[in-house]
């Protein structure tokens, strides 16, 4: 699997339409391409996610040893 793949793996229902919308205009003022820029936007919102997902699971952790 290559890298724009994997950046793409993120971009599904409104995120998918949102970097379609950017891809374009920013892909015409840029030496990267549509597909670049979509792997980009996709791997943005893919480390967001996780940001959120371990965030919860860390306070949820540390208030279970907060109560033990």
């Amino acid at each position: 699997m290559n890298v724009t793949e994997m950046g793409k793996v993120g971009l599904t229902g409104w995120r998918g339409r949102a970097a379609d919308v950017v891809a374009r205009p920013l892909a015409e003022r840029s030496k990267l391409d549509e597909d670049e820029i979509k792997a980009i936007i996709g791997a943005i919102f893919l480390a967001y996610t996780l940001y959120r997902l371990f965030r919860a699971l860390y306070r949820a952790a540390r208030t279970e040893k907060l109560a033990d």
